[in-house]
């Protein structure tokens, strides 16, 4: 018996379209017409982005380190030095302590204070940005040396409900902050930088789009029914001659096809503590 040696089948872009068409009972000159096309295009992106919204899918997670870096320090108009709890651009309003917003920004407390300098950023050890492709955060610790120490995710209103952020000692909860541009906010902040501190998080990237014909999905091929079953039942709205008998198997395709993909994207054990991940 001969094998191929291979495992790497995928479908393009192109080549689920074609697939929606045929479902459709569309004739490959009218699955094969550019508006067509660019609908399928439009509602796979979508519905990925929903299917995102609704799981975490596996394939998509993945630990990363970050090194702490030392807040900054800065002498104030008073003569003091001011450590940075909050990341942010200076300006006149959060000038030590002259500005009227001062206080969300500084401490009184440090060693190095330099010159304080408009338009330069300033930051804080508990704060940091994530790149724009994260969406969430599954699990965080902090290592140090060979211990890890679990981290607590908190959400907006109980972070927010903390009086004194700037509170300094081990991390022991961490916020993230969902936004263009997500953030991690650290409670307490560090108060030391050693390199043996270490936060690690399991971070959810979001799924890459279809922005070309060849593009291949972000998904594991067993998601690829999932995605042409739905398209085409969205699409049948709109094309082909599909009765509401038939667009009611669609919908049945469509919704089994996504309690499958969903039972299959579970992980084999369900620990509520924070193990090493490497």
């Amino acid at each position: 018996m001969a094998l191929s040696g291979s495992r790497d089948f995928n479908l393009t872009l192109a080549q689920i379209i074609n697939n929606v068409g045929k479902k459709l009972l569309l004739s490959k000159s009218k699955y094969e017409e550019i508006e067509f096309r660019n609908d399928c295009k439009e509602n796979i992106n979508l519905f990925i982005k929903e299917l995102q919204s609704n799981n975490v899918f596996l394939w998509s997670i993945y630990w990363e380190a970050k090194t702490l870096s030392a807040s900054s320090e800065i002498t104030g108009s008073d003569g003091n030095i001011y450590t940075c709890i909050l990341g942010h651009t200076s300006s006149s309003d959060n000038k030590p302590i002259t500005g009227a917003d001062w206080r969300k920004y500084w401490i009184l407390r440090g060693s190095t204070g330099g010159v304080w300098v408009t338009a330069t950023v300033y930051t804080s050890i508990g704060d940091f940005e994530l790149g724009t492709d994260i969406i969430g955060i599954e699990k965080a610790f902090l290592r140090d040396l060979e211990r890890d120490v679990p981290l607590e995710l908190i959400g907006r209103d109980k972070y927010y409900s903390i009086i004194n952020k700037g509170d300094e000692g081990t991390p022991s909860q961490l916020y993230f902050e969902p936004s263009l541009t997500p953030k991690c906010f650290l409670h307490r902040q560090p108060d030391t930088i050693s390199p043996d501190w270490v936060i690690h998080l399991l971070k959810i990237k979001k799924l890459q789009d279809f922005d070309n014909w060849v593009d291949n999905s972000d998904f594991y091929t067993k998601s690829l029914n999932c995605i042409i079953w739905n398209c085409a039942y969205i699409m049948s709205f709109n094309y082909g001659t599909i009765n509401t008998d038939k667009r009611r198997e669609f919908k049945i395709e469509a919704k089994t096809s996504k309690q499958l993909l969903r039972k299959g994207n579970v992980e084999k054990e369900d620990e509520t503590f924070c193990k090493g991940a490497y």
